[in-house]
């Protein structure tokens, strides 16, 4: 019956017919395509944002003392990680707590310590005022080197 209607059409006319259908179609597969195509693209960058927050680096710093040669490295940790893109906390404890006092007179404690510039014996160490001496040849130090204060 389907070739009994070609031959009775007229050729003009199903040449247009055959036009017209194949634009509805390309019309109706390009609106599917832009459409499929918009939800890959929103799941896709979904993806992207997930991925970036569960591969994001992070960095914990603990300040555990309150004294002037151990306030610097956690304060230092985290800004080197803030300056490479890093999230850097830092957890400060109860005695780590003081570096956080604008106030604060920061100390080093010369007993026993492996940070001190000079080595001081223990028992030189703990004679009355050497913490104080011991905390201002530490911050001389600081100053001749250009080290920012606390």
């Amino acid at each position: 019956m389907a070739m009994d209607l070609d031959r009775e059409l007229d050729p003009k006319l199903t040449s247009y017919l055959n036009k017209y259908i194949d634009q509805r179609i390309v019309g109706a597969s390009r609106q599917i395509y832009d459409a499929l195509n918009k939800k890959i693209n929103a799941v896709e960058s979904k993806v992207h944002e997930v991925a970036l927050k569960a591969h994001k680096n992070r960095a914990a710093i603990i300040a555990s003392k309150g004294t002037l040669d151990m306030a610097y490295p956690p304060l230092l940790l985290a800004t080197g990680a803030r300056s490479m893109g890093i999230e850097a906390s830092i957890f400060f404890t109860l005695y780590g707590i003081d570096i956080l006092k604008k106030s604060a007179k920061l100390k080093v404690a010369p007993l026993a310590n492996p940070a001190m510039p000079i080595p001081v014996p223990n028992l030189v160490g703990a004679l009355p005022g050497m913490t104080s001496m011991a905390s201002m040849m530490m911050k001389g130090m600081f100053k001749k080197q250009a080290v920012l204060t606390i």
